[in-house]
């Protein structure tokens, strides 16, 4: 690889290149013009030095090692997506210690409720 920066958009639009099997499909689903997308992947296969599709006119399917890359890279991106969901779905979850300063005489009385409320 010539370049040791690689976005991650770049690989996206070649997995979805090769999920949906064609320029088109994949430029529609990534919200981006056909063109845009072949030149990421152009892009893409002229860091990694090696051509990652076979297109033709009907089709595009992935070379041994485009798909030797969709095979390291989509775990790899269903691990990220699963993570991104699990902080966003903690986001609203208060986590961590409580600690509270307060005087012994409100202890047994006053601070069970106000603990029993914050807890529902």
């Amino acid at each position: 690889m010539s370049n040791n920066h690689m976005p991650f958009d770049d690989l996206v639009a070649f997995l979805e290149v090769v999920a949906t099997g064609g320029f088109r499909a994949a430029a529609k689903k990534l919200g981006r013009a056909p063109s845009t997308v072949s030149e990421t992947i152009s892009r893409l296969e002229q860091q990694v030095g090696t051509p990652l599709l076979i297109r033709n006119t009907r089709t595009t399917r992935a070379t041994e090692a485009g798909q030797a890359l969709v095979d390291r890279l989509t775990p790899l991106f269903a691990e990220a997506r699963s993570a991104v969901e699990t902080v966003t779905m903690s986001a609203d979850t208060v986590r961590g210690p409580l600690r509270l300063n307060v005087p012994k005489a409100v202890m047994p009385d006053i601070l069970p409720p106000i603990i029993d409320r914050f807890l529902n």
